[in-house]
């Protein structure tokens, strides 16, 4: 069932497509967050017939915001895809759609609107709790992974937990060289035209022994 607190949610997307990026609005990539100019401020006032966005009893700034980041910083096919009239996110570090996840804040429902679909219910965070802490709540912990000895201080700030090697089952035979850089722009150069030359000369010496002009 839609929110009710969301009726405005379409409305306002189409006040956004009215307003223009630098001129009644501007943008923060760092922190993805919008600022109406005073152009975007009277044009927008004046298209939702109010007098102020900002209004306690008529309160259009908030999902005017959403609506604009919803216009600038979630592209579809990148940040979420539309499949069967439903808004999925897609996880930015492993490219899955999520579908029982939602934005928060308004942010689900202004794409949603955006995209003219059915405006759900907004999600509601009811608690939240950081891994660290909730590692804390069990009474013993412990743990293996291969990139714990370069956390071990921070293994030992936040658990109190030392970090033991454990030694291979045989010796070693990989020989750790110094870390080295290179210029890997020169490198692809020189590599190409090593590529190049040895195409050349192949064929100089081909030809010089008579394969490619067919003589014995």
């Amino acid at each position: 069932m839609a929110n009710m607190d969301a009726a405005p949610c379409p409305v306002a997307a189409k006040v956004a497509e009215l307003l223009v990026l630098d001129i009644h609005y501007d943008v923060e990539l760092k922190d993805n967050s919008v600022n109406l100019t005073e152009e975007g401020v009277a044009l927008a006032e004046m298209v939702l017939e109010t007098n102020d966005l900002w209004d306690e009893n008529d309160p259009w700034a908030r999902f005017l915001m959403n609506a604009l980041k919803a216009k600038e910083f979630y592209r579809r096919d990148v940040q979420y895809i539309v499949i069967n009239g439903k808004t999925l996110i897609i996880n930015e570090l492993t490219g899955r759609v999520e579908e029982k996840r939602r934005w928060s804040e308004g942010i689900h429902q202004a794409v949603e609107a955006k995209e003219g679909l059915q405006i759900l219910a907004d999600s509601v965070v009811v608690a939240q709790i950081t891994y660290q802490s909730l590692f804390k709540l069990y009474p013993k912990l412990s743990g293996m992974t291969g990139t714990a000895k370069t956390e071990e201080k921070e293994f030992l700030k936040m658990f109190q937990m030392p970090v033991i090697e454990v030694p291979t089952n045989l010796p070693n035979i990989r020989m750790d060289l110094p870390i080295q850089a290179f210029a890997v722009g020169l490198m692809i150069t020189i590599w190409t035209y090593y590529i190049l030359f040895s195409i050349i000369l192949h064929f100089v010496i081909k030809w010089e022994m008579g394969i490619c002009t067919g003589r014995s």
